[in-house]
């Protein structure tokens, strides 16, 4: 998002993603284990004061499409801690300044960022 001024802006950004793992039965304990996954999202770009008066909330709104890899190492056979790097596409269609939105703009926009987090894989098996 380019602007010609200097306001702070603020991104929020969920998804709902699926993961695959290229097992079918859990990995014992001390396994590293490789994934993609994907999924579909929403997010906005916000800023409060970033209208030309400096009163009114500046925001862009739009649904994603986010896709990653990354690599998860089994703690145990249920748990596991894993990174990944994520990219994510798609339109901000709605566009807010102050109390008046403009909808269907349709704004391409693209972002990429890293993911740490812990696992819990349930109904796994080990065999």
């Amino acid at each position: 998002l380019v602007v010609a001024d200097t306001a702070g802006y603020f991104l929020s950004h969920g998804d709902v993603m699926m993961r695959w793992t290229p097992f079918t039965e859990a990995a014992p304990g001390g396994v590293w284990a490789p994934f993609l996954q994907g999924g579909f999202g929403f997010r906005d770009v916000a800023a409060e004061k970033a209208s030309p008066t400096n009163t009114a909330i500046y925001m862009f709104e739009g649904e994603v499409l986010t896709l990653g890899a990354g690599v998860a190492y089994f703690v145990s056979p249920g748990i596991s801690i894993s990174t990944a790097c994520m990219w994510s596409t798609g339109d901000f269609n709605d566009e807010r300044v102050g109390m008046v939105t403009t909808h269907g703009r349709g704004v391409a926009g693209t972002s990429a960022r890293i993911g740490v987090g812990v696992n819990w894989h349930k109904g796994r098996r080990v065999p």
